[in-house]
């Protein structure tokens, strides 16, 4: 049992399918583990923050740009617990099921939960590690939902921010306005020497986004651009 919008994150690195109201499950995440387990999240949010009306918003269902397929590791987040599919009438909760990858048994995972690494908070999603952020800098990484040429700017949906060298992950659903200035460097991500405009960037791509924030956004110096997943 836990609060609506806790956040849920993969207990171990692998490969992640999503479900959208699959029946008495209602919303789920499942993870088939590297390790010859696969965990099943059930029951996941399906409702609008503060209330119980079964809309199942994009934003507070699973984690932004994730998408089924894409590999995750451990403590990254995932959604948010709910009460979707044949909970809708009982408290917000977690159904949490351990499954035996080989031999296709369903283990009591209540052992292993109490042997876990507990986090505080889920570890931040960074689209690559190695990026130089300059002293007084601050860096954010996400997927790209939205982006105006002719205003030149875009609307970035946070997995992480980092800010003295400490990145921390972002679980409540947050967008950013970016401008775009004739200064801003556009690059595409592990080949730094293709340059970027703005006009070639598409929502869904997954940013890293290196500068300043200022009171009309973030003004990048540096942005990076990679394919989604």
């Amino acid at each position: 049992m836990c609060p609506k919008l806790t956040p849920l994150v993969a207990c171990f690195d692998g490969v992640v399918r999503l479900g959208r109201g699959r029946g008495t499950a209602g919303n789920t995440i499942s993870v088939r583990g590297d390790n010859g387990w696969t965990v099943n999240y059930y029951h996941v949010n399906n409702d609008s923050p503060g209330t119980n009306d079964g809309t199942s918003p994009e934003e507070w269902v699973f984690a932004p740009g994730l998408q089924s397929g894409q590999r995750v590791t451990a403590g990254q987040f995932l959604g948010y617990s709910g009460n979707s599919g044949n909970a809708e009438s009982t408290a917000p909760h977690c159904h949490f099921e351990l499954w035996d990858s080989v031999t296709g048994v369903c283990v009591n995972p209540h052992v292993s939960l109490l042997a876990a690494t507990k986090l505080e908070t889920p570890q931040a999603k960074l689209v690559q590690a190695k990026v130089e952020v300059k002293k007084g800098e601050s860096r954010w990484d996400g997927v790209v939902r939205a982006v105006d040429t002719a205003a030149g700017t875009l609307d970035l949906e946070l997995w992480s921010k980092t800010e003295g060298g400490k990145a921390k992950s972002v679980t409540k659903s947050t967008r950013v306005k970016v401008k775009w200035a004739d200064s801003t460097k556009g690059q595409v991500l592990g080949n730094e020497n293709i340059d970027v405009k703005l006009t070639e960037v598409r929502a869904g791509l997954q940013a890293v986004l290196v500068g300043k924030s200022g009171n009309t956004g973030i003004q990048p110096r540096l942005a990076l651009f990679a394919p989604p997943g």
